[in-house]
């Protein structure tokens, strides 16, 4: 079965389950993105993957920013917190395509396989930033996201993510094109771009008018 097809089914399959948006991360140079984008899927943003070493728990940090002192455990009353700071750290264009409420947004965390560990700090009354790690084996994964005006402590961040992954070998980071500061900052810390890739989106909307629309044409030439 061609892969547009099955898409359309995935489509289908979700729409019928509740999703109104799907979406797909693929490799640059992945041949089903063409496929994708004939079955309704949009261009969403471009993310690199980095692949680095932690460092030790003795390393020093930056100067700006007591990472030890101002992380604190993320908690669920921080959940709309949190969605008010990737309204604010997230390019207007990726939020409109995206197009997540709250719920969505919510239900939509892709959390890495493994021990799973979130901070955040404060700051003016609201949440400033986040970072994510998660170690599994031998292998760590590091996310961070920051509130546009406190990019200076971003070496600060990213260098007590990686502390907390001093038992683990190796460290990958996901990155956004508009992360700029973090790609930067994890290049100077000796990270290096394993895979460029892309993620797609497609609102499920169309998709159930015209299953609607199939299933009353279907109605209509049963017998009475």
């Amino acid at each position: 079965m061609p892969v547009a097809n099955l898409l359309e089914q995935l489509s289908v399959s979700a729409a019928s389950q509740g999703a109104e948006r799907i979406f797909l991360r693929l490799q640059q140079d992945d041949d089903v993105i063409s496929s994708a984008r004939l079955s309704g899927f949009f261009p969403l943003m471009q993310e690199t993957l980095y692949r680095g070493g932690p460092l030790s728990e003795e390393s020093g940090q930056g100067s700006l920013f007591d990472a030890d002192a101002r992380l604190r455990k993320k908690e669920k009353p921080d959940e709309y917190g949190l969605f008010r700071l990737h309204n604010i750290a997230t390019p207007a264009e990726v939020r409109i395509l995206s197009g997540m409420t709250f719920d969505q947004w919510a239900s939509s965390h892709e959390q890495s396989a493994g021990r799973y560990d979130e901070r955040v700090f404060d700051g003016k009354g609201t949440i400033r930033g986040w970072l994510g790690t998660a170690r599994r084996s031998s292998v760590g994964n590091l996310a961070t996201m920051l509130h546009p005006d406190d990019e200076s402590v971003i070496e600060d961040i990213v260098i007590a993510g990686l502390r907390r992954l001093s038992n683990t070998k190796t460290v990958f980071c996901v990155v956004p094109e508009y992360q700029f500061a973090l790609s930067r900052t994890l290049e100077q810390q000796n990270f290096r771009p394993e895979g460029e890739f892309i993620t797609l989106v497609k609102s499920t909307a169309k998709t159930v008018r015209e299953s609607n629309l199939a299933r009353s044409a279907l109605a209509s030439r049963e017998p009475m």
